[in-house]
């Protein structure tokens, strides 16, 4: 019998939604533990981070656990899927079409009857979270009262609320930045920990490095800032491939903005926009540069998985970026006036910088050459291999 703690992950999201990072580095986490000997159970629902309405339309979650190697049993009352992957038992309610902010009216009860009785039978010693919604606070002081303490996943800046963080027993951040954060916000120590990527899902067997790379062109993303990029150097450079990849945002942001400022981008040809990826590997099979000029961005989990394909990232100065992409990417500043308020595209100075980065790795391929080479040094701060025992000693002192 494994002497090692007990670990229930509640994710209220879909495991196996290449469109939500953080829902990615839970199951990451968890599979992990149990190759570290942890017993681990995940109780989630097919929610999608893409939200209802969405252009690309929401996850088939059986042709998705499908696309991933896993035959799941289906279960009814309600309908479920219940798999073992990776040493890891997961049992996934079926949430339908609902989607981030309606998902709890329909289904909600389900999914906390579910969970309370994974918790009744499983015993955890810890629940592992990362929402904190009303109802993910009641099912957190259920599993309190069974015995367990409560590991929060603090990756949103959204839930750096003192009063939420007070409530959790053992706080996990994906970075020194968000640690920092969260002292100065709440008064609490919490432990920062590299981002977990599963690299079966992140490395591409297949490089064929074409495109300059921006994925989910939302508000936080620097959509004003990528709408005012991208006609800049269509006009520009337009020899100079650009690849905007839909995932939580879809190109309807995209449009929408350039229209606010008067510019037509479907007049750039070289300028291709695709829909989401089954997984974080397919972005990085044509990509020479990631590009992300990020407003809020607790640690930029798509700056590693460029950092493991060898694809250097040129990142924003905010949040957690720079840290993230570490000795293997470039971090461009962004004035300060920029925020998610802005509803025009910025100026162009404010884009000339990353103008200049991208002509320079276009047009020197021992710069390009340099840079990937630093990006694939840089990756092994992500490796499986490194992270987790750590992850596993994380877990061990939380369920003290």
């Amino acid at each position: 019998m494994s002497t090692n703690p007990r670990v229930l992950l509640s994710l209220p999201m879909f495991p196996f939604d290449a469109a939500n990072g953080a829902a990615q580095s839970q199951r990451t986490i968890a599979e992990m533990l149990s190759g570290q000997g942890f017993p681990v159970r995940v109780v989630a629902n097919t929610v999608s981070a893409r939200g209802k309405g969405h252009a690309s339309g929401q996850i088939d979650p059986l042709s998705a656990l499908r696309a991933n190697g896993i035959e799941p049993t289906i279960l009814d009352r309600p309908r479920r899927f219940h798999f073992i992957r990776a040493g890891v038992d997961f049992e996934v309610v079926d949430t339908g079409p609902a989607g981030v902010a309606d998902w709890e009216k329909a289904h909600g009860r389900a999914f906390s009857a579910r969970l309370e009785g994974a918790i009744d039978s499983f015993h955890p010693d810890t629940v592992f979270a990362f929402t904190a919604s009303a109802n993910d606070r009641a099912r957190n002081g259920y599993a309190r009262r069974k015995g367990a303490r409560i590991v929060f996943a603090l990756r949103h800046s959204q839930h750096l609320d003192p009063a939420l963080l007070r409530t959790m027993d053992t706080i996990l951040t994906p970075c020194q930045y968000t640690t920092d954060q969260c002292l100065a916000v709440s008064g609490l120590a919490s432990t920062p920990m590299p981002v977990p990527l599963d690299w079966d899902q992140v490395r591409s067997e297949e490089r064929d490095p074409i495109f300059f790379l921006i994925v989910n062109p939302g508000l936080e993303k620097g959509l004003m800032l990528i709408v005012r990029l991208a006609d800049e150097l269509g006009k520009r450079r337009p020899d100079i491939p650009l690849l905007i990849v839909e995932s939580r945002s879809g190109t309807g942001h995209l449009l929408k903005a350039a229209a606010a400022g008067g510019i037509d981008l479907a007049k750039h040809e070289n300028i291709m926009i695709s829909g989401p990826v089954a997984a974080p590997k397919h972005l990085f099979t044509p990509a020479k540069v990631l590009l992300m000029p990020s407003l809020d961005e607790q640690a930029g989990r798509t700056a590693a998985e460029a950092l493991v394909n060898g694809v250097p990232p040129i990142v924003s100065n905010r949040g957690g970026l720079a840290e993230t992409a570490g000795d293997g990417g470039l971090v461009v500043d962004i004035p300060e006036s920029i925020t998610t308020a802005l509803r025009v595209p910025v100026e162009r100075s404010v884009i000339e910088p990353w103008l200049a980065l991208i002509e320079r790795f276009e047009d020197d391929a021992a710069y390009l050459a340099e840079w990937s080479e630093r990006a694939h040094a840089s990756a092994h701060r992500f490796h499986p291999s490194r992270l987790a025992p750590l992850y596993a000693d994380f877990f061990r002192q939380a369920a003290r």
